[in-house]
């Protein structure tokens, strides 16, 4: 993103602290009104007031970001480390340059870790970023200023450790009397305060156990499928995905049994969902190194349904050429699927995938109808139309077998009842490749390239990406006999 002001002149008026481009960052480690109509309330109020307090500092600021970390401790021992996205991004936007100052209400809501505030010094000294603090404002530029940070940083540390100490010997005393865990989900098959089984949940738990274990084994994969377009969804009425299925099913509290950082400190503290041969069993199977995958893990980022053959509409999958190069090919099966008659080279084809969706996706306008689909397929309103549908269905063959119904009736019926059932399968399977797309992707071009080619970024999250704006790449043939290079005219996108 090109800067609109000149080197000298952002120098010129980081001296003088007036007309610059302002950051706000607000951030609470925990809001109790999460969930709520007044979710964010008081992180809102800090930016209302720091707001106002910018404006009377710098009356010509421009203010460019507003970064909010909401319900998210800064201390790195609070919790199983939650990433402070839209932190490190305001820490990204200042080395860029796209902002001169940042302001937030004390120096504890940017962190309260020694190494982060070293970082913001560094940022300091080599961009000139300007860190405020309506609350006891610092002055990073002098000595004095930053042995004062340093000295809060170091005991903001300190109370976060003495936090999570006493927090530590309360869970261990609840555990080793019994006692279920306050807050977080609940834990499917049980009820809020894990003093009872809900039924159907306990159901479909036990047809899970069927499911996956011998003597007709099936992916766990499969399983969630079959979970999600029948409607069984999670306690948060999210999709199954399979190692949400597998914690489940090698939870101990099936069984009974209370544990404390994976160790059973107490028996028969909740209902049982399995006895204890029948919770070995699924522990055995799911712990043996050489249990067989049904469906091993996706390597390839345009297989799977993305990569279309243009000869005959088959779906291209990743094999390497005898001289052992990535490609995708046509096969072409005993059954007479596939053409077997087309190739094209794997880097370069994923390379230009990459950087036509990610031009794409840069869009605020795409980002939002993504989002827009997202929330229309993640509506957990599908599981009741499901039961809904299937009842009905049930219900016109009680009435055709009794005889109050026509041959022809019921299958002008039947057949409308099909397609509503599939279209609603179908939207929970588009809800499945929305569900693994990241939330707070970077927004400029430079950083959302960055995360793309990011080892942290994992490759169900980039197919996630790809299958949220592309619905598939038709790959034509080659008009060059005998050329090795790639041809990007024999790619044609069609866009969701």
């Amino acid at each position: 993103m090109a800067n609109p002001r000149s080197s000298r002149s952002r120098r010129a008026n980081k001296h003088k602290r007036i007309g610059l481009r302002w950051g706000i960052y607000a951030r609470l480690s925990q809001d109790k009104r999460k969930g709520t109509d007044d979710e964010e309330f008081n992180v809102n109020n800090q930016v209302r007031d720091l707001t106002k307090w910018i404006h009377e500092r710098d009356p010509e600021a421009e203010i460019v970001e507003i970064y909010i970390d909401n319900d998210i401790p800064a201390s790195g021992r609070m919790t199983k480390r939650k990433l402070r996205k839209r932190f490190n991004q305001m820490r990204a936007d200042a080395r860029d340059g796209l902002i001169d100052a940042a302001a937030a209400w004390h120096l504890d809501r940017y962190t309260r870790r020694p190494r982060e505030l070293e970082d913001m010094l560094d940022i300091h000294d080599e961009h000139g970023m300007l860190w405020h603090c309506k609350t006891g404002d610092i002055d990073l530029a002098t000595s004095t200023g930053r042995a004062m940070a340093r000295m809060l940083a170091a005991w903001g540390a300190y109370e976060g450790d003495l936090k999570v100490e006493r927090m530590q010997l309360t869970f261990s005393n609840y555990a080793e009397e019994g006692r279920a865990h306050t807050g977080g989900m609940r834990c499917y098959g049980y009820t809020d305060d894990d003093t009872e089984l809900i039924p159907h949940e306990v159901a479909v738990i036990r047809e899970m156990r069927e499911w996956v274990l011998p003597p007709n084994p099936r992916s766990v994969r499969s399983l969630c499928r079959m979970l999600n377009e029948r409607g069984d969804f999670t306690t948060t009425g999210g999709m199954w995905q399979p190692t949400s299925v597998v914690r489940l099913l090698t939870n101990p509290r099936l069984r009974g049994a209370r544990t404390y950082h994976d160790e059973i400190v107490k028996e028969n503290a909740f209902p049982r969902v399995f006895t204890d041969e029948e919770f070995a069993d699924l522990e055995a199977y799911f712990g043996d190194p050489e249990r067989h995958q049904a469906e091993p893990k996706r390597k390839s980022l345009l297989s799977g349904g993305i990569l279309i053959c243009g000869k005959c509409g088959n779906n291209l999958t990743s094999q390497p050429s005898n001289s052992k190069q990535p490609g995708y090919v046509c096969r072409k099966t005993n059954k007479g699927v596939g053409c077997g008659g087309l190739r094209i080279q794997a880097a370069p084809t994923e390379a230009d995938v990459a950087a036509k969706v990610l031009a794409v996706y840069v869009s605020p306008k795409v980002r939002a109808e993504v989002r827009r689909r997202a929330e229309e397929q993640a509506d957990a309103g599908s599981a009741e139309q499901l039961r809904n549908l299937r009842e009905r269905l049930a219900e016109l063959g009680r009435e055709r077998a009794r005889g109050e119904m026509t041959k022809e009736a019921f299958a002008a019926a039947e057949n409308y009842l099909t397609r509503e059932i599939n279209k609603i399968r179908a939207s929970v399977r588009e809800a499945q490749k929305l569900a693994g797309l990241p939330r707070d992707l970077p927004m400029s071009p430079a950083a959302l390239a960055e995360w793309w080619t990011s080892e942290e970024t994992t490759l169900e999250e980039r197919r996630a990406v790809i299958m949220s704006v592309v619905d598939h790449v038709v790959v034509g043939p080659t008009l060059r006999r005998g050329f090795n290079g790639f041809e990007p005219d024999r790619l044609t996108y069609v866009w969701r």
